[in-house]
């Protein structure tokens, strides 16, 4: 059993007008699930959008100087490792089909030190590139931001788990292997995690490169894209000319299943 406690707070350094964010914090399927925020919002909807996330948007008029958000979510943990097999469903594949996965993105480009790397890999399994993604990079969140590519990651050296992520669907790309980025909980992060899922004999199979392993039942998918700007956790618009500031953690718990 998953028990996910995961807050998330924005401060602003004067009031806001207009706001609109959208959140894809919430798992497709769980057993108990409830969420707060302050100040209320003036108006609220739950969409899918095009890969099939869940997403919760939240309106508000205005507000003062600060935004929080609070969620208690509650669901079994997964049965098996997080292998799927393609069935054509929304949840699988988007409107355009597989190309979203084949092709470069915003951020797992394709670059010549990619192509150049990814040219000592063979399509029949992911796990060596999972393996060179992990040694290719050290743990480091100063030098990367949310707009880092893979091939930027790869030249610094360095990164967090979205770029550890992104270097190894890019580099799976490179050789026409399917790859796509997932976003999801982990104990012991204190923030969401990202890891990648690499379509292999039609089965959808998930390593963590940031870890080096194949993922089990200990992480649990909240949403699939392209990139991080596809499963952005939290983004949005507002009108006023201020300084913002996000604060963002989670505490993750694997329960026996009774």
């Amino acid at each position: 059993m998953f028990v996910v406690e995961k807050k998330l707070r924005v401060s602003y350094s004067a009031p806001v007008q207009n706001c609109i964010r959208r959140l894809r914090v919430l798992p497709h399927e769980t057993q108990s699930e409830t969420w707060h925020c302050s100040p209320q919002p003036d108006e609220s909807r739950e969409f899918f959008d095009e890969f099939g996330n869940r997403v919760l948007e939240l309106r508000h008029a205005r507000i003062e100087r600060e935004f929080l958000f609070e969620l208690n979510l509650a669901m079994t943990a997964p049965p098996n490792p997080l292998a799927k097999r393609v069935g054509g469903s929304a949840l699988d594949l988007p409107e355009t089909g597989l190309g979203a996965f084949v092709l470069p993105s915003a951020l797992c480009d394709l670059g010549a030190e990619i192509q150049r790397h990814a040219a000592r890999f063979k399509k029949e399994d992911a796990a060596p590139i999972c393996e060179f993604s992990h040694n290719a990079l050290r743990y480091d969140a100063t030098v990367s931001g949310l707009e880092t590519t893979a091939s930027q990651s790869l030249l610094r050296g360095a990164g967090v788990c979205q770029d550890y992520a992104h270097l190894m669907i890019a580099l799976c790309r490179a050789i026409a292997l399917p790859a796509r980025y997932v976003s999801g909980y982990m104990p012991g992060e204190g923030r969401m995690h990202a890891w990648g899922e690499v379509l292999i004999e039609n089965q959808w199979r998930a390593f963590d490169p940031t870890h080096n392993r194949e993922v089990g039942s200990d992480c649990l998918p909240v949403a699939i894209g392209r990139d991080f700007r596809d499963c952005n956790p939290h983004q949005g618009t507002f009108r006023g000319r201020v300084q913002a500031k996000l604060e963002s953690g989670c505490r993750v718990t694997i329960l026996p299943n009774v």
